[in-house]
C-alpha cells in the first residue's frame, strides 16, 4: 500500500504542479500576440538586457498592431508589514512591476482598490497583502533599486486566478514609478502587443521580427507560454526521478516483507494444505488458492495505496508548487544581465 502510494503520489503530484503552472503562464499571456524581448544566445529561460523606450514606436507602426505597451519586469525589492517582517513567502522572491493600462495585456487583476496611477501609489499581490494585514490607504514600505521607500497602497491584485505568482509577491506601479524604482529610466523589460481582429500571431510576429532586426527578439505569447512551462517541466524532472527512486525502494522493500510474510503464513498452514490434499484437492489447486488470496490483498492494498497517493500528493502541493517556481526564479537569476 505505502509503494502504490509514493508511485501515484509522486505522478498526480507532478502532473498537478505541470497543469498549474500551465494555467497560470496561459492565462498570463492570453492578451498578448506577440512579445519583443532583447535576443539572447543563452537560451530561452536567460535573463535579458532591457530594451530602449524608442523601441515601442517601431512597433506601433508596424501593420497589423492593435496597441502595443512597454513594461517593466523586475526580480527584486521585498514588501514589509507593520512589524517590519516581509509580507508575502519570504522564501520566494518580490517583482517590481509596471501595471499595464490595457487590460488585455494585463496578467493582474485589482480583485480590491484600483490600479496604481500616481507616483506614491503601488498595488501589491492579494496574498501577500492578506497574510500581512495591510489594508487600502495604508502607507507601506517596499524596497527597491532606490532603497526602503513608502507608499500608499490602493489596490491588491490576482495573478490570472491566482492570489500571487506560485508562491513569488509583486509590488506593481505605473509605468514611469515602475521605471524608476526598477532603475529603467527610459527602457523596457518587454513590449506587449496586441494585434487586429482576425490577424494571425505567427503573421504578425513576422511583420514585428523585420521591423525591430535581429538584435531584438519576437515571440508569440503562446511561445512565452510554452517556454515557461518547458522550463518548470525541466525543473521538475529530477524532482520526479528523486520520488520515483525513493518509491522503487518502498516498493522493493514491501515486496520482500509480503514474500516473507506469506512464506511464513503458508508455513502455519501446513496442516490445513495437508488436511485439503486429503480430502482429494491436488497442488495445483493448493498454490491457486494462495495466489488468489495474494491477489486479493495486493488489489485492495493499490486501492488503499491510490487513495493515499493522492491525500500525499495534497499535503505536499503547496511546498513543491513553491520549490519548483523558485527553482525556475533561480534559473532566471543564475544567468547574468549581460550590459548593452
Amino acid at each position: 500500500m505505502l509503494g502504490v502510494a509514493f508511485v501515484a503520489g509522486t505522478f498526480v503530484l507532478t502532473d498537478t504542479i505541470k497543469r498549474v503552472f500551465t494555467q497560470v503562464f496561459d492565462q498570463a499571456y492570453q492578451g498578448t500576440a506577440v512579445s519583443v524581448r532583447s535576443s539572447s544566445e543563452l537560451g530561452a529561460m536567460t535573463s535579458r538586457p532591457p530594451l530602449p523606450a524608442s523601441l515601442l514606436t517601431k512597433v506601433r507602426a508596424v501593420s497589423g498592431v492593435r496597441f502595443a505597451e512597454g513594461a517593466v519586469f523586475v526580480i527584486g525589492g521585498r514588501i514589509f508589514d507593520a512589524n517590519g517582517k516581509v509580507a508575502g513567502n519570504q522564501f520566494a522572491p518580490t517583482f517590481l512591476a509596471s501595471w499595464p493600462t490595457k487590460s488585455e495585456l494585463n496578467s493582474f487583476r485589482i480583485v480590491k482598490g484600483v490600479a496604481p496611477t500616481h507616483a506614491d501609489e503601488v498595488a501589491v499581490d492579494l496574498q501577500a497583502a492578506t497574510q500581512a494585514k495591510f489594508k487600502l490607504v495604508d502607507q507601506i514600505r517596499v524596497q527597491t533599486t532606490k532603497g526602503m521607500q513608502t507608499f500608499r497602497l490602493v489596490g491588491m491584485a490576482k495573478y490570472g486566478s491566482a492570489g500571487n505568482m506560485a508562491g513569488a509577491s509583486a509590488a506593481l506601479f505605473d509605468l514611469a514609478t515602475a521605471q524608476q524604482q526598477a532603475n529603467r529610466i527610459g527602457q523596457f523589460d518587454d513590449i506587449a502587443i496586441a494585434g487586429d481582429k482576425g490577424l494571425a500571431d505567427s503573421v504578425l510576429q513576422d511583420r514585428v521580427q523585420a521591423a525591430i532586426g535581429a538584435k531584438y527578439e519576437a515571440v508569440t505569447g503562446t511561445e512565452l507560454s510554452s517556454e515557461n512551462s518547458d522550463s518548470i517541466n525541466s525543473g521538475l524532472s529530477f524532482f520526479t526521478t528523486f520520488l520515483l527512486v525513493f518509491a522503487a525502494v518502498s516498493l522493493f522493500v514491501g515486496a520482500v516483507i509480503v514474500y516473507n510474510t506469506f512464506a511464513i503464513v503458508v508455513a502455519q498452514r501446513t496442516r490445513e494444505m495437508a488436511l485439503l490434499r486429503a480430502l482429494g484437492t491436488d497442488s495445483e489447486q493448493v498454490i491457486g488458492s494462495i495466489i488468489v488470496e495474494s491477489v486479493v490483498i495486493g488489489v485492495i492494498a493499490s486501492a488503499f495505496g491510490l487513495l493515499g497517493g493522492v491525500g500525499l500528493a495534497f499535503g505536499l502541493s503547496v511546498c513543491s508548487l513553491h520549490s519548483a517556481f523558485q527553482f525556475h526564479l533561480a534559473r532566471l537569476q543564475s544567468c547574468p544581465e549581460p550590459s548593452l
